[in-house]
């Protein structure tokens, strides 16, 4: 096929695509959004393991390394839920295991997390069981 061809088609295909397309990389609401969902599957993750540090770890990485991210008017509870999950990854390392007063935490880091725009329903995340 010729690249004149391809070239064709290729507009074809975009012309075809409903609406205009939406860059939201530099949304700050919709990045707070992946900022609940991803406490929220942290949390319900560290609330079944018995390596919480594990469920955890992706969320303190998420909000160390904020880097060019649009945080907007929510940099900081960012740094609340980011203080908090990782004080409780610390905690976890440091018995290798769960720490005291787990589950009271992990509310507390789930209500900041709440505070964040858009619907994210920390039960949805829960991991099913095996059977």
């Amino acid at each position: 096929m010729s690249r004149w061809m391809l070239c064709l088609a290729a507009l074809a295909w975009i012309g075809c695509a409903e609406g205009p397309v939406v860059d939201h990389s530099r949304d700050p609401d919709m990045f707070a959004f992946d900022v609940k969902e991803v406490t929220a599957h942290s949390v319900a993750e560290a609330r079944v393991s018995d390596e919480p540090a594990d469920a955890l770890f992706n969320l303190v990485d998420m909000l160390e390394n904020l880097g060019a991210q649009p945080t907007g008017a929510h940099m900081g509870l960012y740094q609340e839920i980011r203080a908090l999950a990782t004080e409780i990854y610390e905690d976890a390392q440091e018995v290798d295991g769960r720490p005291e007063e787990l589950e009271e935490r992990l509310d507390e880091l789930w209500a900041l997390a709440e505070q964040l725009p858009g619907d994210v329903d920390v039960e949805d995340m829960e991991p099913e069981e095996d059977d």
